[in-house]
């Protein structure tokens, strides 16, 4: 509410948990008989987890990694990163986000192709996510 004039307004955009006090009737008019009263959060949603489409581990020190990457000054509370072949092994599995896959598996170099990628994630003060998606492995 704006103290000034007495509007409301109900769109919130500050992060925070909020309580919101409604009134509903079956009629759909005020009665002023039924307060339900629901929490909601609101998180802060500039926090990303950018994963690249494709890495090449040739040895050029260029694009020689593979790693999802987070947006500057966003703390990760949670990571797991896996990688799995076209027959469905994983070949890389990390929970900390500073490792990276070089493109080996039990240190043997794997094929150029497509790869699948999984991530489950989770930002400080935001809920759990999960992403997947193909990257290819160019040599």
């Amino acid at each position: 509410m704006d103290p000034l004039n007495g509007s409301i307004d109900p769109l919130l955009s500050l992060p925070g948990s909020y309580r919101i006090i409604y009134e509903l009737s079956p009629s759909g008019c005020y009665t002023g008989s039924t307060k339900t009263t629901k929490e909601i959060t609101l998180y802060k949603c500039n926090c990303r987890l950018q994963t690249p489409n494709a890495f090449t581990p040739n040895g050029d020190g260029r694009n020689d990694l593979y790693v999802a990457i987070p947006t500057t000054g966003c703390l990760l509370e949670q990571y797991q990163l896996r990688v799995y072949n076209r027959y469905g092994n994983c070949v890389f599995s990390s929970s900390m986000p500073s490792q990276r896959w070089d493109g080996r598996f039990r240190g043997s170099p794997q094929p150029n192709g497509g790869y699948v990628f999984s991530v489950q994630y989770q930002f400080k003060g935001q809920p759990l996510n999960f992403s997947s998606g193909t990257l290819l492995l160019i040599r």
